[in-house]
């Protein structure tokens, strides 16, 4: 593999090539990995609850009671008896 510095970059272009690198190809790399571990995590679960429509099944459950018992609203803001005492 042939270096930066042997194929005739100064220190500034070559600073520039990590920043480019740095800017843009780690996003893509990151946004692989998170898309990777998605899928790892969905064959668990799938794998866990007896397969890939059981799952989906149980998973449409679940957000439906989070949809009718976790309200959207901000928390409520915390009375004198349960702040913090500082």
């Amino acid at each position: 593999m042939i270096s930066l510095r042997a194929a005739g970059f100064d220190q500034a272009q070559v600073q520039l090539v990590y920043d480019l690198a740095a800017e843009r190809v780690v996003p893509v790399i990151a946004g692989m990995a998170a898309e990777y571990e998605k899928k790892m995590a969905q064959g668990r679960l799938e794998a866990h609850f007896g397969g890939a429509e059981r799952f989906a099944a149980i998973a449409r459950q679940v957000k439906g009671w989070g949809e009718r018992h976790c309200s959207r609203r901000s928390p409520p803001r915390p009375t004198a008896s349960r702040r913090c005492i500082t």
